[in-house]
């Protein structure tokens, strides 16, 4: 999902792949990634900033023991990292109180992202009309998210105006982009088993991607996320914060897709705005 923020500024949330249609030049994408494994253990409790020139990563339907239907079904991924842009970023973060820091690798290859990312940024380049990616920032959730999403609430929505604060003036086109996993409980075959919280908590989500319903994921869908167990709403909720810096009628939302073919819920929604925030 993605949030374009700029000059005549947008906020979008969809995939990686829509963001992908602006010229490399005068873009970037902050995208919001899991720690990858290695950092989880160093920094479960801050929001992490990948300050390296370059990330990398691969992930196969194999690692995930699932069938390949439509190949390819393996995906590797480089990605140019805006070193300029991650450092101002941490450093606008800290100043404003948010529990952020950075990670530093030296030398290629460069620093780890995680499979996700690699399959976002692999489908986004071989759809993209640009000759390579935007330049990206990748920020890390903390791995205390799982436990504590509900608790954080009020971080995610603090951090998500931190966001907007830096970013808005930037003389670039800006895509943030978030996870659309939703409910991980609806299958009793899954690994989390299955619970009647994962419809109650994906409908709440849906309502909130179509109507701009703020109250919808910070209310309704936060009551069922403990059982629901989607690891993409503290995503949510952070640009939920960038979305509450513009002007209600300068924003529109689409709900682009959503399905849960497997135990999992998935959303892909657009979030565009207009005008000065």
């Amino acid at each position: 999902m993605t949030a374009d923020l700029g000059q005549s500024s947008a906020v979008t949330t969809a995939l990686l792949v829509e963001a992908s249609a602006v010229s490399s030049e005068d873009s970037i994408v902050l995208c919001e990634v899991a720690h990858a494994k290695d950092a989880v253990a160093a920094v479960p409790q801050q929001f992490l900033l990948y300050n390296d020139p370059t990330a990398e990563g691969a992930v196969s339907f194999e690692e995930w023991n699932l069938t390949c239907s439509y190949p390819p079904c393996s995906y590797r991924a480089r990605l140019d990292l805006d070193v300029r842009v991650t450092e101002k970023l941490t450093a606008a973060l800290l100043a404003a109180g948010a529990s952020v820091t950075s990670l530093s690798g030296f030398g290629p290859p460069g620093v780890a992202a995680t499979g996700g990312a690699a399959a976002d940024a692999a489908a986004g380049a071989a759809r993209s009309a640009a000759p390579q990616l935007p330049r990206t920032v990748l920020l890390g959730m903390p791995s205390r998210r799982y436990e504590r999403s509900v608790a954080m609430v009020p971080e995610l929505l603090a951090l998500g105006r931190h966001l907007f604060t830096y970013l808005d003036p930037l003389d670039l086109r800006v895509a943030v982009v978030v996870s659309g996993d939703l409910a991980h409980t609806w299958s009793a075959d899954g690994p989390y088993g299955f619970s009647e919280h994962a419809a109650k908590f994906d409908a709440a989500v849906q309502d909130w991607a179509r109507q701009l319903d703020r109250d919808a994921l910070i209310k309704v869908a936060a009551k069922h996320v403990g059982e629901a167990k989607s690891c993409g709403f503290p995503g949510l909720v952070a640009l939920q914060g960038v979305i509450d810096s513009v002007k209600p009628d300068n924003l529109h939302s689409i709900l682009l897709e959503y399905g849960h073919p497997l135990y999992y819920g998935c959303m892909c929604a657009l979030f565009d705005f207009q005008g000065d925030a």
